[in-house]
């Protein structure tokens, strides 16, 4: 006997005295598609942990401005103790810091001279540090008059040597000298804002123009203080060359007949100038990896450069596409070891590197912009921001990129000390 194993009974029970029905379906009926439901209860899921994440961020970006508000409020509150408790060393640190971003802000107008001026600048300090040390931390009424000579002798060095636009009396009484400091300064200007875009000869048009810097001193030194005749045009032809030199190495985005002329290379050089303009601009976010990405950058110049040279000045479309692929590499490269705030899918993935990360691009900033405040101590700062760096890295290896509670909590510590140093030393 042949028996069907699929029976499909539909059975109606009438309740006669209730009017209900009830129907069984067929044995073989298939359940109802739960695949929608599970996909949307995951969605949500999702959803749901991204805004944790999202709200833990704020959280902590929160935190963070209320720390650095907390720490800006503590350091003023220090400089004005240090200023009631030490009149004297901060009348003298107020004046010394002036004289520095004087210098600074002059650089190109000195006469060759900045070094020097750094150096006595630098020796001003010193003395500082020490007299204070000898008298438990103040200064005695002959040390702040000594020094408030020196700094008055190095600001008058600073006005003589400061040849600039704004110097009319030097204009006036060697109008030769002032001409020819004026284009330099001009020139040395442009090689620094052109940096990235000089075909690599940065370092060459640098020494070339220190070089016409020494001709000219040497030639004032030799004639009371004055040019001749001849040795101002000379010092102009000299001038007029470095000029042309660094109009042929910029290779930027306004030179139009460079790009006409090696369209391959104008678009190469000008990636690599956004590159290393990036690379710059994000020194303090890169994982320490800044010297690494720049000698990558560097290599892909010298690779240009070399290139160039076999092919008479110009790329072939194998070595141009070569070079793209290598910027491509370094892009993603600075990309990935960008931990600033701007990059969501790191600190979603890392959200305790993230927040160290982002403390130690904050102090390594604050201790750069604050260089001439902190008391002779930048570069016992730096070394204690990179070990931070340095220590944040090894912790991360160790946990497949990940830092524990404790690892964090360490190292916001560290970060803590840190920038109570910074303010300490923040006069």
């Amino acid at each position: 006997m042949h028996i069907n194993r699929t029976i499909k009974v539909t059975l109606v029970l009438s309740a006669v005295l209730t009017g209900a029905s009830i129907s069984v379906f067929s044995a073989d009926a298939k359940p109802p598609n739960n695949n929608g439901a599970r996909q949307a209860a995951q969605a949500a899921q999702r959803q749901q942990r991204q805004m944790m994440a999202q709200e833990r961020r704020q959280q902590q970006q929160q935190m963070q401005q209320q720390r650095r508000e907390q720490q800006q409020q503590m350091a003023q509150q220090r400089r004005q103790e240090f200023r009631q408790q030490h009149p004297a060393r901060a009348e003298v640190l107020g004046r010394d810091n002036h004289l520095n971003n004087m210098i600074n802000q002059d650089r190109g107008d000195l006469n060759g001279h900045y070094n020097q001026l750094k150096s006595e600048d630098a020796s001003i300090r010193r003395q500082e540090q020490r007299d204070a040390a000898m008298n438990g931390g103040h200064l005695t009424r002959g040390e702040y008059n000594q020094l408030n000579r020196e700094e008055n002798g190095l600001g008058r060095q600073i006005s003589r040597d400061n040849y600039g636009a704004g110097n009319a009396q030097f204009q006036q009484n060697h109008p030769w000298r002032s001409e020819v400091l004026g284009r330099d300064a001009n020139l040395n200007n442009q090689i620094n804002q052109d940096r990235g875009d000089l075909n690599g000869h940065y370092g060459q048009l640098k020494s070339e123009d220190r070089s016409i810097q020494l001709q000219e001193q040497r030639d004032a030194a030799m004639n009371g203080g004055h040019l001749t005749r001849g040795e101002y045009n000379q010092l102009n032809r000299e001038e007029n060359g470095l000029s042309r030199q660094i109009s042929r190495d910029n290779y930027g985005a306004g030179n139009a007949q460079f790009q006409q002329n090696h369209p391959y290379r104008s678009e190469v050089l000008g990636r690599d100038a956004n590159l290393n303009n990036q690379i710059n601009q994000d020194k303090g976010d890169l994982n320490g990896h800044y010297g690494q990405l720049k000698s990558e950058d560097r290599s892909i110049q010298l690779q240009e450069q070399r290139d160039a040279a076999m092919n008479g000045g110009h790329l072939t479309r194998g070595e141009y596409n070569q070079l793209n692929r290598e910027e491509n590499g370094l892009s993603r490269q600075i990309s990935r070891d960008n931990y600033g705030a701007g990059d969501a899918a790191f600190q979603a993935a890392h959200p305790r590197r993230s927040q160290v990360l982002g403390q130690d691009a904050s102090l390594n900033n604050q201790i750069n912009a604050d260089k001439g405040h902190l008391s002779g101590q930048y570069g016992q700062l730096k070394r204690e921001d990179r070990s931070i760096q340095v220590q944040e890295q090894r912790d991360a290896a160790r946990n497949g990129g990940y830092l524990t509670q404790q690892q964090q909590q360490h190292l916001d510590n560290e970060e803590t000390a840190l920038q109570n140093q910074i303010n300490m030393d923040n006069k």
